[in-house]
């Protein structure tokens, strides 16, 4: 794979994980921060517990309020875990302490000022960054960002403008002309993101419907780790108090929504029951650049179009999105005959698993062809008379 490949769908983050990186260097860990306030953290769901890692990680999802696959907020619990050598790990000992001070998340009752108490911690660590936005997302719809914003000083300018920025999106939900200016006064590949993130969460059916160009175009520009970012924050955000169910059914029945696949599939995890009948129905079976390396565990994905035939080709370079999983026994492939079958068991690299091995039936069912049955031929032969 190129370097510009792996860069657009490989996390440092990811590969420190997976090898089980115990070290706490401060170059290695501010690496991993800064990974982390791009949305590393949005897809990367287990690390090795109580490593500095953890608890860079764990830090980010309480700041956003994450809840995790166990049911609790946040990784494993590493707050009550020691820190060694802290002299010698200034990140590390910073991160451990914001990790248990974002541990105790607010209340239902939590005023104003608990919140902005809250952001300006987060601010002060991350800076302005997707934690920060994705933490400020998550505030309620009770809390008055607005006046919240004008109480900041100069010394939060940073976070005031996000706030402010959030809460204008609130307050123009329906408003097609506010978003269009939002979308021209972006400078950053984090504004863009965060303007998807926005529209697809919080504005209006009819605004998405106005701004489908720009979605298509926004969400089909991603690289594939930065798609996979955006679906699972837009999946997480949806859980929060602050989240919505996104309908659009009508608009995709009646032609007048017409999303890429891959805006599709953003907004499958946030749409209504009625909308996701819809949206199943306009994915179409080209999925190859839902498939690219980076972009998440895509089995549902093929799952929900199996309906129809898919072509081989389509799973080539797959290996990565398509784990291991039987997800490819009742999923209709086109021609795959010996010369095909042949092909892909000389490149396992390029092929999922699961493909692979339908590839191995396909040729033993060449080679089995015309043959007798051994029991067949023991009793033509009377072997055991």
């Amino acid at each position: 794979m190129a370097a510009q490949d792996i860069s657009e769908s490989e996390w440092t983050t990811q590969v420190l994980t997976t090898g089980d990186y115990l070290g706490a260097s401060d170059g290695v860990l501010e690496v991993v921060m800064a990974e982390i306030n791009d949305g590393a953290a949005e897809v990367i769901s287990s690390t090795t517990a109580n490593s500095a890692i953890a608890h860079l990680l764990s830090a980010a999802a309480h700041a956003v309020l994450r809840p995790q696959r166990n049911g609790t907020t946040g990784f494993r619990n590493t707050s009550r875990t020691r820190v060694r050598n802290k002299s010698s790990k200034n990140v590390l000992t910073q991160m451990t302490k914001v990790e248990q001070q974002l541990r105790a998340h607010p209340s239902p009752t939590a005023t104003a000022q608990d919140w902005q108490g809250r952001l300006v911690l987060i601010e002060v660590t991350w800076g302005d960054g997707w934690v920060l936005r994705r933490a400020i997302a998550g505030v309620p719809l009770s809390i008055d960002l607005g006046t919240m914003a004008s109480t900041l000083t100069g010394a939060h300018s940073a976070l005031k403008a996000v706030i402010n920025l959030e809460a204008e999106a609130r307050q123009h939900r329906g408003d097609r002309d506010w978003w269009c200016d939002a979308l021209q006064a972006v400078t950053t590949d984090l504004d863009e993101r965060h303007w998807a993130f926005s529209l697809v969460t919080a504005a209006y059916a009819s605004v998405v419907v106005d701004l489908q160009t720009e979605l298509n175009t926004l969400v089909d520009g991603l690289t594939p780790k930065h798609y996979a970012v955006l679906r699972a924050a837009v999946q997480a955000q949806s859980k929060l108090s602050t989240g919505r169910k996104l309908v659009i059914a009508d608009p995709l029945r009646l032609n007048q929504l017409t999303l890429s696949d891959r805006a599709l599939w953003l907004i499958r995890v946030l749409a209504s029951e009625g909308s996701v009948e819809q949206i199943d129905k306009k994915l179409s079976t080209e999925i190859a650049p839902l498939l690219r390396p980076g972009s998440g565990d895509m089995r549902d994905l093929v799952r929900v179009v199996s309906r129809k035939k898919i072509g081989l080709n389509e799973f080539r370079g797959a290996r990565a999105t398509l784990p291991v999983g039987g997800w490819a026994s009742g999923v209709k492939l086109g021609v795959l005959s010996k010369n095909v079958a042949g092909e892909i068991l000389g490149e396992p690299e390029h092929w999922p698993g699961d493909i692979m091995q339908r590839a191995v039936e396909r040729i033993e069912e060449r080679m089995t062809k015309g043959l007798v049955a051994l029991a067949t031929v023991a009793d033509t032969n009377r072997w055991f008379d």
